[in-house]
């Protein structure tokens, strides 16, 4: 036959053994599928038809997980955001205690990178730097790290050496996981004997 051959259409064979019931013989039905090598229909595995999924069911999904992007992408960015601040607050730091020393030495602030040796940056100008994340800019009393891209759009800073505390301005402060004061908030003092004159800095 051609399911035999390994060709042809499915086929079933019946074999059934009935004999007289009075004689006590037991009845016999046996069911022999073989199944032929051709082609089957998409999803016809081991001799039965699996169903695939139904366009609502891949909507539902495609949903689901549009749903759960929306809600963790964001989280995510904002945490990622967030670390980043890390290496403004230590190169903020790192920038007051060099101009700290100097005004110790009864010397003016700086306003030019090279005379901070210990920053780590790639300098634009003589006032600003940059690293892969911030824009630093020195100024008479204090420093800045300015962030503006799709995911921070802020400025950190020390608005005064003196005091040494890092504030927050900008439409991305409130994106970050930290308690920030606005810079519109501190309090800077009137005066300070080591500003920076940008005429004369040793």
């Amino acid at each position: 036959m051609d399911c035999l051959s390994g060709k042809g259409p499915w086929q079933t064979y019946n074999i059934v053994y009935n004999d007289d019931k009075d004689t006590g013989k037991v009845f016999l039905w046996y069911n022999i599928q073989r199944v032929c090598n051709v082609d089957k229909p998409l999803g016809y595995i081991g001799g039965q038809m699996k169903k695939g999924f139904t366009l609502t069911e891949l909507l539902v999904v495609v949903i689901v997980l549009g749903v759960l992007a929306s809600v963790a992408v964001p989280k995510f960015s904002r945490v990622l955001e967030t670390r980043r601040t890390t290496e403004a607050e230590n190169m903020l730091t790192s920038i007051r205690s060099e101009q700290e020393k100097r005004c110790a030495l009864g010397q003016k602030y700086t306003v030019s990178f090279s005379r901070i040796p210990t920053a780590s940056y790639a300098r634009i100008s003589d006032s600003q730097a940059k690293t892969a994340n911030y824009i630093y800019t020195l100024s008479a009393t204090g420093a800045a790290a300015s962030r503006n891209t799709n995911s921070g759009n802020y400025v950190l800073k020390i608005p005064s050496y003196k005091t040494g505390v890092i504030c927050c301005e900008g439409s991305g402060c409130e994106a970050l996981n930290k308690n920030y004061a606005l810079c519109g908030d501190v309090m800077i003092p009137a005066t300070d004997e080591c500003a920076a004159d940008d005429t004369a800095n040793p």
